[in-house]
């Protein structure tokens, strides 16, 4: 029981170090880039205010936009992340059991009642 807990903790670890290194790079380089982009809403209009004022008109509602919408889609991802980790919970759980019981499953001759469970649960 402790190896395949063990292993189980291995196999999480290396998908989410896995996921860190293709995400995490491009991640980062939006987060600049959308700072620098939040830097120059506010500079820009800024400097310009004594030549063109009605540009905050423009400039204020929009920050104010960009930022509701950048709170709303990280609420809508996290809850997307959550569900899409309550979906497959079911799938790994039975992969994990009829690994812990290959060799019972294999004596019985039931390799196609858990090949046939293992579809419903994909579909």
């Amino acid at each position: 029981m402790p190896l395949k807990l063990e292993v189980h903790k291995r196999y999480w670890t290396t998908q989410d170090i896995g996921c860190l290194d293709e995400v995490l790079p491009k991640n980062v380089l939006i987060s600049i880039q959308e700072m620098l982009a939040a830097f120059a809403s506010i500079l820009v209009p800024t400097v310009t205010r004594l030549t063109n004022p009605w540009l905050l008109l423009v400039v204020v509602p929009m920050t104010v936009l960009f930022l509701y919408i950048t709170r709303y889609y990280l609420k809508t991802s996290r809850e997307l992340k959550r569900l899409e980790s309550i979906t497959r919970s079911p799938v790994f759980s039975h992969v994990l059991e009829s690994i812990d019981g290959l060799d019972t499953i294999r004596t019985r001759g039931r390799q196609t009642d858990f090949v046939e469970q293992f579809h419903r649960y994909i579909l």
